[in-house]
C-alpha cells in the first residue's frame, strides 16, 4: 500500500503541475505583458470613403495613391477596407488632418477643372469624407401607436 500512496501523490502533484503549465499558457508572464501601447483607434472623423473602385482594384494600388497624404504629414495609414466587387473602399488614418488634406485635394480638382488625381484603370473615384454613423433613426420603423 506504500507504494500505491506513492504513485497516487505522484499522480497528483504531476496533475498539479499540468494545471499551473495550462494557467502559464492562459496568463503569460507579466513581462510579456509589461509593454501594452494601445494601437492608434479607427474614427470615422479619419476614415475616407472611396467608390466607384473598379472590381479588380487590390490593397497596393490604394495604397500608393493614399499614402503620400500621411507621410506628408507625418502620419501613417491604419488599415485599408477594400470591398472592390461591391466598388467601394475605406481608408483609415490615425489623423482626422489627413482626411481634411485629401479633401480639400478633391475639392481643389473639382474646383480648378485639375485633372482628377484619384483614378484606378481609368475609373474616376468617387473620394469623399466618411460620414459618422449616428444613432438616430436608422431602417426600423420604431413602435407606431
Amino acid at each position: 500500500t506504500g507504494d500505491g500512496d506513492d504513485a497516487t501523490a505522484a499522480d497528483t502533484s504531476s496533475s498539479s503541475a499540468n494545471a499551473n503549465t495550462s494557467n502559464t499558457k492562459a496568463n503569460p508572464p507579466a513581462q510579456a505583458q509589461a509593454p501594452k501601447e494601445k494601437p492608434p483607434q479607427r474614427t470615422p472623423e479619419a476614415t475616407v470613403l472611396i467608390k466607384n473602385i473598379p472590381d479588380r482594384t487590390k490593397e497596393p494600388e490604394i495604397r500608393a495613391m493614399f499614402q503620400p497624404y500621411a507621410t506628408k504629414m507625418n502620419q501613417k495609414i491604419l488599415g485599408i477596407t477594400l470591398l472592390a466587387n461591391r466598388g467601394f473602399c475605406f481608408v483609415d488614418f490615425d489623423s482626422k488632418n489627413v482626411v481634411e488634406e485629401v479633401v480639400k485635394d478633391v475639392a481643389a480638382c473639382k474646383k480648378d477643372g485639375k485633372p482628377n488625381k484619384f483614378m484606378i484603370n481609368g475609373k474616376k473615384l468617387d473620394v469623399a469624407r466618411k460620414v459618422p454613423m449616428d444613432n438616430k433613426g436608422g431602417r426600423g420603423r420604431g413602435f407606431r401607436s
